[in-house]
């Protein structure tokens, strides 16, 4: 029998690690070994072999494994069976076998790092002959120019990355979003010189205190981006509760979509009759990008997992897309009127943490919530969800407190 040292011998071919898994320690037992009991540690149609080197213990054994690793085990020798691969030496002269039929075969591949082994077995003999070591391959590199980071949104510097598969080497380094404030206002995006990222404005009236006798009550909404002398706002409080569908022959074609959906109707027309005239002067109308949603589990018919992108829209009065709500790191925390409380949403939960409210892209199958996860994906048939407005405004316009 061969020895741990033979198994784990390079110039017997062998791997030097006992635990790598070689191939050339796996053995397929003869139809007569399995009969024998071989059987018993059978695995994918290889079997142990015993080898003869002693673990130190009367009850212990080594021996190779059916994965080609090199182990031992504490089990009763003569409880157990193993197969049994006889070894012999053999002179070799010229005349028996020159080798000049081989196969060369990869034992191992090499990748960017590590280095690769090769052998040749002879074809007419059997006999495995000098290993080849392959040397490591190194980066395969691309280089990225830098992509500069913004008030709301991180970037990175320019770095080079491995396009190797299996290889996930790169010298990318993020760089954090954020302002460039000097004395209070920022340099780039103007926060903090007409109303920064938090403050709360007031602009229009609607329902909700639920209570139709005393009026509508005034809207609050929370500034979440700047620009310039603009701000991006999104209602504190949940508005409304309605579907996004309009009632269309089929709700999961791909026709449906944010720009013929009944909800866009709404906010253009009922939530901006809420705004007064002088109001509406501050209300921009923004031309807004209506990517689909990435999520894997919406494929369209034209076979994409994201789905088309449609035609930009212009709105006064919107939702947020998934991409926007990710983009100004929105809370997903949102609470409802007694109003909205009357209507006993589907989605209402004692928690602001878990209430769903519509974001304005979708999928073919869902369309885009924010909820406790975050940005998630809902159904957008026969459906309803809580509704927020958003809109840019021009704040140079606010009136002074």
């Amino acid at each position: 029998l061969l020895s741990r040292a033979d198994v784990l011998n390079i110039a017997y071919g062998y791997n030097s690690s006992w635990s790598y898994h070689d191939p050339l320690r796996q053995k397929v037992p003869t139809e007569y070994a399995k009969s024998q009991g071989t059987s018993f540690y059978l695995y994918d149609g290889y079997s142990m072999w015993q080898l003869r080197s002693p673990m130190g213990r009367g009850d212990a054994n080594i021996h190779c494994g059916v994965f080609g690793s090199v182990g031992g085990y504490e089990l009763a020798i003569n409880n157990v069976s193993y197969g049994v691969v006889p070894a012999l030496r053999i002179t070799l002269t010229e005349e028996t076998c020159a080798h000049t039929n081989k196969t060369l075969t990869t034992l191992k591949a090499p990748t960017c790092t590590a280095i690769g082994a090769q052998y040749y077995t002879c074809n007419d003999c059997g006999v495995i002959l000098d290993r080849v070591q392959l040397p490591a391959l190194g980066h395969d590199l691309t280089h990225y120019e830098a992509m500069p980071a913004t008030c709301y949104v991180g970037g990175w510097d320019a770095y080079d990355a491995c396009g190797r598969s299996g290889c996930y080497y790169t010298t990318k380094k993020a760089v954090a979003a954020g302002h460039k404030m000097v004395d209070g206002v920022c340099t780039v995006c103007n926060n903090g010189k007409y109303v920064s990222v938090g403050d709360s404005v007031t602009l229009g009236k609607y329902e909700q205190d639920n209570n139709t006798k005393n009026g509508k009550e005034a809207i609050e909404w929370i500034v979440i981006a700047t620009e310039g002398n603009k701000a991006l706002v999104i209602s504190r409080y949940a508005l409304d509760y309605m579907g996004l569908e309009d009632k269309f022959a089929d709700p999961f074609s791909n026709d449906y979509w944010w720009g013929n959906s009944y909800m866009r109707t709404f906010l253009n027309s009922e939530v901006y009759a809420s705004f007064t005239e002088e109001e509406k002067k501050m209300i921009l109308l923004s031309t807004l990008e209506n990517k689909p949603y990435d999520d894997p589990r919406t494929p369209y018919a034209d076979g994409t997992a994201e789905g088309p992108t449609r035609a930009n829209t212009e709105d006064y009065v919107f939702l947020l897309s998934a991409q926007e709500f990710a983009m100004y790191a929105v809370s997903n925390r949102v609470e409802t009127t007694a109003y909205v409380n009357a209507k006993e949403p589907m989605f209402k939960n004692a928690s602001p943490e878990y209430n769903m409210w519509a974001l304005r892209h979708r999928g073919w199958w869902y369309t885009a919530i924010a909820s406790e996860m975050g940005c998630s994906t809902g159904d957008p048939a026969g459906t309803q969800y809580l509704i927020r407005p958003a809109m840019w405004i021009d704040v140079s316009e606010l009136p002074a407190e």
